[in-house]
């Protein structure tokens, strides 16, 4: 979301971030949900038209102003057909039957907008945002069997390695491919001899060989840093800090009661939790929050309605005790006979609700696997 402002007396547009000196991501590269190209493009025609007029400064939030207004509106409304163009055409492809990784070689920008130096591939790109809009409107599937069921990575890529003729053959081919400047494919290919013996060294430089070289070759800063990070990755492997700082407390202590919850119910491990029925009431008498917490069917659940169900745990407790007994567990009888904790039934009951748990490990493995 983007909150943009005009100051009338001083004629200044602030642009936010929907319109700024270069192409940005309509779906960030980290993750997240994809946004609505045709929208963007619709809110800054809309404040072309209700500030246009009276605008002499535009000043985008990351980037310079651009002063005139001429070429103000020049920029916003090429801003705005860049956005536009590549929405409608992603989608006009698409309705040809091309699939989003076709329609992202095809796109072409016109040279009335690719000219513009703010409209270049720098952050977000052509191909990146054309993918992004196909996602937005058709999902991950591209309607051919062959890509709806397909085996796990290390699965297909030892197999893919027995269909090449063995990780030699596979790697003779890469080095010839990656002397003729087919680093595209080199990487394409090399990741599963990878994925099949991540232990195969010369696999892994010549793949971060073909990274860099790709990296080198980006317009896109991100581009070369995502292409640079997956090459450091291959050479060092992933680095864990010696002293990684535990940031949970802080994050927990920011979020209601109810959020807590929602984040624990997506740290539960499935297997482990099947079969197990527990309910736990927490009480939060600072916050006037009675809530049960219950896990069933490999789910947690939590109800503020169901106040008369009975729970095998429960335990009153201020918000910043509770945050404290998630994230120093080995504290727990400290915590628990602290002053102003009230519990009552089985603790062992919140020891096994809180076995269930297993937050993720932020150093995983990206492209080994």
């Amino acid at each position: 979301a983007e909150l943009t402002v005009f100051a009338p007396a001083q004629k200044v547009f602030f642009s936010a971030e929907i319109a700024s000196h270069t192409y940005h991501n309509v779906l960030t590269p980290r993750g997240a949900k994809t946004r609505d190209a045709k929208a963007w493009a619709a809110y800054l025609d809309e404040a072309i038209d209700l500030f246009g007029d009276n605008t002499e400064f535009i000043v985008p939030s990351h980037t310079w102003p651009v002063y005139g207004h001429d070429k103000g509106i020049t920029f916003l409304e090429k801003q705005r057909d860049l956005y536009k163009y590549v929405h409608d055409q992603t989608v006009h492809l698409a309705n040809k039957g091309l699939n989003k990784d076709e329609i992202a070689e095809e796109i072409k920008l016109p040279a009335e907008l690719s000219k513009e130096w703010y409209n270049r591939d720098f952050y977000g790109t052509v191909k990146h945002n054309a993918k992004a809009t196909y996602q937005f409107y058709l999902g991950w599937w591209d309607g051919n069997p062959a890509d709806y069921d397909k085996l796990p990575q290390v699965e297909a890529a030892k197999k893919y390695v027995e269909w090449f003729g063995g990780e030699e053959t596979a790697l003779k081919k890469a080095t010839e491919s990656y002397q003729k400047g087919e680093y595209r494919w080199v990487a394409e290919v090399l990741k599963h001899v990878i994925f099949a013996n991540p232990e195969n060294v010369t696999a892994k430089n010549l793949q971060a060989d073909a990274f860099e070289q790709i990296a080198y070759q980006s317009e896109s800063g991100i581009w070369r840093d995502l292409y640079l990070s997956g090459a450091k990755e291959l050479r060092e492997g992933v680095i864990v800090p010696k002293n990684p700082v535990n940031r949970a407390a802080g994050f927990l202590s920011s979020l209601t009661p109810e959020a807590i919850f929602d984040y624990l119910s997506i740290t539960v491990d499935g297997n482990k939790a099947a079969g197990k029925e527990i309910a736990l009431r927490f009480v939060f008498p600072e916050l006037n929050k009675n809530i049960l917490v219950y896990l069933k069917n490999g789910v947690l659940h939590q109800s503020q309605t169901r106040v008369n169900d009975k729970a095998e745990f429960t335990l009153a407790i201020s918000k910043a005790k509770f945050v404290e007994l998630l994230t120093n567990p080995e504290n727990a009888r400290t915590i628990l006979f602290s002053e102003g904790v009230i519990f009552e039934g089985d603790p062992l009951k919140f020891r096994e609700l809180a076995g269930v748990f297993e937050p993720a490990n932020p150093y995983w493995n990206i492209v080994t696997p």
